[in-house]
């Protein structure tokens, strides 16, 4: 276990990477998309997690369903998501990538790789990679059983 000076030097840094992450984040979002970061992140949930229902992937975010399933149905209209039927139950649907969906979060995912490379030029692979772990780990350790295995 840490220090309390320990942990206070990291509630610090944590709080100066949060407020930098949320003065950059306008910059990351290519321009020739219309999708928000909530939309992206629908996209990369069902792209590591596969198909689901509007009810998991709410689940997986702590939101409300009806929220999730106004953006799954703006995500069908632009053909970036499909939904089909349930097998176990018809009154539900299964929500999926569709090819283009795909193709786009990959785009996007991509140009937020490049922005970030923008950002920490000094970073080799070894410090982005040290970084990421511990990231992960610290998550893991706040979050306990909260943390969906696919998200980490």
């Amino acid at each position: 276990m840490p220090s309390v000076a320990g942990a206070e030097r990291l509630a610090v840094a944590l709080t100066h990477l949060g407020r930098a992450l949320r003065s950059n984040a306008h910059r990351w979002e290519p321009a020739d998309t219309r999708l928000r970061r909530a939309d992206v992140a629908v996209l990369k949930r069902l792209a590591t997690a596969g198909e689901q229902r509007v009810t998991a992937i709410a689940d997986s975010f702590g939101l409300n369903p009806s929220v999730v399933s106004r953006q799954v149905t703006a995500l069908e209209a632009a053909g970036l998501v499909e939904r089909r039927p349930d097998p176990a139950d018809a009154r539900a649907g299964l929500i999926s990538l569709t090819d283009a969906g795909r193709d786009e979060l990959s785009r996007i995912w991509r140009a937020y790789a490049e922005r970030l490379c923008q950002q920490v030029p000094d970073w080799d692979d070894e410090t982005t990679d040290r970084f990421a772990d511990l990231s992960v780990e610290l998550a893991a350790s706040m979050l306990r059983d909260e943390l969906d295995p696919v998200d980490a």
